[in-house]
């Protein structure tokens, strides 16, 4: 049976089905909607949705955020959310909102926070992992898995019964997984949510160096899935006219910046894991970019005295430790001089 909607001291009341009325404003509507839409929506009760983001395009931005903050409540540790719930229980008392009513969503409509209460994903509590910087840690997964964080990375790990999950805050993950259809792996990364069954394949979101501010999936072996995450209210009624793109072996998928993304060829060698080996392969990369890159590992001790050289591209392999030696080819390749200066910094100029 469907519902209607009505409108009482500017907070929007559903009725019909076990919906409650909820505080005025924004936040609340679009947690309310994020619930129903949680349960499924029929015929009536989502053309009443559809009429509610077309409204305001403050909605759909408040739904999307809605989502998002969900997500990154299911990865707060336990006795961060136990912090939380006095604070949850007395507004559940100001407002009436029974515990099995609404499925256990609680919501702090000023801004605050959201939990659902009602959603077990058989996962537990998040494990922290990272690395300091020039740090380039093997991990073992609980499964068999085999992760390897790059330099200046930052992961959460979940695993349970009925899932697996890495989110990568920051930085650069290799991972080999072992095949579970039963439970796929995946991997939150920037904008990009990567499943997997079995395969390998490196993840990058940095905010520095190449690719800074986006983020690259490169295949190695097997398949996996990439989709474009929090793409608004279409994708969560299931009418997204996003679909999941499927990479194989010689593939890479790139969102860059700007919000661009596509597939791409993936480099060859596998040069995005090389540095696993201990080394960096730059191909047509901005110098500028380039010391970036060698700054995760270290300090470089470089500086580029004019911008405009910061542009000028540059490639090869090089030993990401010797940063002297990347030094001595740009000569080779570019019309510059490096010289040491009397504080023991390289300054790079044009000819």
């Amino acid at each position: 049976m469907g519902s209607t909607m009505s409108k009482r001291h500017g907070a929007t009341r559903a009725t019909g089905h076990t919906d409650v009325e909820m505080p005025a404003g924004t936040d609340a509507e679009a947690a309310r909607w994020a619930l129903r839409l949680q349960r499924g929506l029929d015929a009536r009760e989502r053309a009443a949705f559809e009429a509610w983001l077309v409204e305001d395009a403050a909605h759909a931005e408040a739904l999307s955020a809605m989502q998002d903050t969900a997500r990154r409540l299911r990865a707060m540790s336990g006795t961060q959310l136990a912090a939380a719930r006095p604070a949850r229980r007395a507004w559940l008392r100001r407002v009436g909102l029974p515990a099995a009513g609404a499925a256990g969503l609680a919501v702090v409509a000023g801004g605050g926070w959201l939990a659902w209460q009602g959603r077990d994903d058989g996962l537990g509590a998040p494990w922290r992992v990272a690395t300091a910087r020039g740090e380039i840690r093997p991990i073992a997964l609980p499964d068999g898995s085999q992760l390897v964080l790059d330099t200046q990375t930052q992961v959460d790990v979940r695993y349970g019964e009925h899932g697996r999950e890495i989110t990568v805050h920051e930085g650069q993950g290799w991972l080999s997984v072992q095949a579970d259809p039963a439970r796929p792996l995946v991997v939150h990364a920037g904008g990009l949510r990567i499943a997997v069954v079995g395969t390998q394949f490196t993840v990058r979101h940095t905010r520095s160096g190449l690719d800074a501010g986006g983020v690259r999936v490169v295949v190695e072996a097997g398949r996996v899935r990439v989709r474009r995450a929090q793409p608004g209210w279409r994708e969560l009624v299931g009418e997204s006219g996003l679909r999941d793109v499927s990479l194989s072996v010689g593939q890479a998928y790139v969102l860059d910046a700007s919000g661009r993304s596509g597939v791409v060829p993936a480099p060859a060698s596998g040069a995005t894991a090389l540095w696993r080996e201990g080394r960096l392969d730059f191909e047509d990369t901005p110098l500028a970019q380039a010391l970036e890159e060698f700054g995760r590992y270290g300090v470089t001790g470089a500086v580029i005295k004019e911008p405009a050289i910061g542009a000028w591209r540059v490639g090869g392999s090089y030993s990401l430790r010797n940063l002297a030696g990347f030094l001595a080819a740009l000569a080779q390749q570019l019309p510059v001089q490096v010289e040491q200066g009397a504080t023991g910094v390289f300054e790079i100029r044009a000819l």
